[in-house]
């Protein structure tokens, strides 16, 4: 196994392939936990949070450096075009049904405060092909992206009970955005 010398912000240390190895085998296992339990991998700054915490637990029993440990920083660049990639917890939200007004829709809320709600489906035609949803966003901060992806997890899979798969064209009656996506089949564990 080869030991490479190197250099960062002035301190001198030593990589290689075992601990390069071990690295790589400890964020699989993190990544496959996350994806069971948020159907993503996790985010950096999670990821950093996570060997933060442990770090800072118990330095002695990681590094030859404990004294002062804080944390060690790590800028992340990101290309503009990342930004429009979206990451929830769908698990936080939940789809209902009202009929307080006549036609009735649906609501899509964060579990926690169903008392607000986020999102309003109000058109929702699951007899043809493409299925067609026209919503509403009734809260500032979510934009047509995770409006979808939540109607998409907590209305049709979740609520609804995955009835309704195939092409799905999503139109935002305030702005009449309009975009595709799919619903997918359910998964069948044997």
């Amino acid at each position: 196994m080869a030991w490479d010398k190197f250099e960062t912000d002035g301190f001198e240390g030593y990589t290689g392939d075992a601990p390069l190895d071990e690295f790589a085998i400890a964020l699989k296992k993190i990544a496959q936990k996350y994806e069971s339990q948020f159907k993503r991998k996790p985010m950096v700054h999670e990821l950093l949070s996570a060997l933060s915490t442990v770090l800072q637990a118990s330095p002695a029993q990681y590094v030859s450096d404990p004294s002062g440990v804080d944390f060690y920083s790590l800028s992340v660049t990101r290309d503009e075009s990342v930004r429009d990639e979206v990451v929830l917890d769908v698990t936080e939200w939940e789809a209902a049904y009202t009929d307080r007004d006549d036609p009735g829709y649906y609501l899509i809320s964060k579990c926690k405060n169903s008392d607000l709600d986020h999102i309003k489906v109000d058109d929702l035609g699951i007899s043809g092909k493409p299925i067609r949803c026209t919503y509403e966003i009734l809260t500032p901060g979510i934009s047509d992206k995770m409006a979808e992806i939540l109607i998409v997890e907590t209305l049709f899979k979740e609520f609804l009970r995955n009835q309704y798969t195939g092409q799905i064209v999503f139109t935002n009656r305030k702005t009449q955005h309009v975009s595709k996506s799919e619903i997918p089949s359910p998964r069948i564990i044997r």
